[in-house]
C-alpha cells in the first residue's frame, strides 16, 4: 500500500491514484470564497449565542442565516412554484389577492405569472442569454 502525502490518516491511496486526495483537497476552507465582514457592537455575541444554541460554529450559523436570505435560484422557483400551488386552494375572495401578490414576486426573478379569467396560472420565464 503505497502512502499519500498531505492526506487524513484515515485514508490511503493504492498506487499512484490521487483521485481521493484531490476530492479531498476541494472542500478545503482554503478553496472556498472568503469575505471579512465588519460586525457591529454586540453583533458578534449574538451571532454566537445562535449559533450554540443551534449546535453549529458561528461561520455555519452565518452561512445558515444567508442562505436561507439568498437561497440558489432553483430553490426560489420551487419555493414560488409552491406558494402558487398553496394558493389555488384558497377560498376564490383570497386566492386572486395572493396570486397578484405572487405575480409581483415573480417578476423579480423574470417569471411572468399569468392568471387566466378562469383562474388558471401559468408561467412564462424570461429566457436572457449570459451575454446580455
Amino acid at each position: 500500500m503505497a502512502q499519500c502525502h498531505n492526506m487524513a490518516h484515515s485514508h490511503y491511496c493504492v498506487k499512484k491514484d490521487s483521485w481521493l486526495y484531490a476530492i479531498m483537497t476541494e472542500r478545503k476552507p482554503q478553496n472556498m470564497d472568503k469575505f471579512i465582514v465588519r460586525l457591529p457592537n454586540g453583533m458578534r455575541e449574538r451571532i454566537k449565542a445562535s449559533a450554540s444554541q443551534n449546535n453549529r460554529s458561528m461561520n455555519a450559523e452565518l452561512v445558515a442565516v444567508l442562505a436561507e436570505k439568498f437561497p440558489e435560484p432553483e430553490l426560489q422557483y420551487a419555493f414560488l412554484f409552491q406558494r402558487v400551488l398553496q394558493a389555488l386552494k384558497l377560498p376564490k375572495n383570497e386566492r386572486r389577492l395572493q396570486l397578484d401578490k405572487l405575480a409581483a414576486e415573480c417578476a423579480g426573478f423574470g417569471i411572468e405569472l399569468v392568471i387566466s379569467q378562469e383562474g388558471r396560472v401559468s408561467f412564462q420565464l424570461d429566457a436572457l442569454s449570459q451575454d446580455d
